[in-house]
């Protein structure tokens, strides 16, 4: 849970909501995408196919 991490700091450190620029609101795009499908794969275990959807905004 990287993102996560980030966003955190990322807020500590400015006192704010960490959606203020491009790169921390993308960060935020990408923990609820992990987020959904981590939810989405523990609910069903056979539908893995959703993950290379998630796993292309981080490449």
């Amino acid at each position: 849970m990287t993102q996560a991490g980030v966003l955190v700091t990322r807020g500590l450190a400015t006192r704010r909501l960490p959606w203020g620029n491009v790169d921390e609101f993308g960060t935020a795009v990408v923990l609820v995408g992990v987020v959904a499908f981590l939810v989405t794969l523990h609910r069903s275990r056979e539908s893995r196919r959703p993950g290379l959807f998630v796993a292309d905004p981080q490449l």
